[in-house]
């Protein structure tokens, strides 16, 4: 295989791997906003269970 093409290859694999990563970051952000605002929600209507 020439070096041009096994470069490519690592460069698509690193930009998968990131966009995974990103995924993953932003799916984090949205539970610990959930989490956040499920929170206040809890202490605002108070805890009557």
């Amino acid at each position: 295989m020439r070096p041009s093409k096994k470069w490519g290859h690592t460069v698509k694999k690193l930009l998968v791997l990131a966009l995974i990563a990103l995924g993953g970051l932003l799916i984090w952000r949205k539970v610990q906003a959930d989490r956040a605002e499920l929170d206040l929600w809890t202490e605002a209507t108070g805890s009557e269970n």
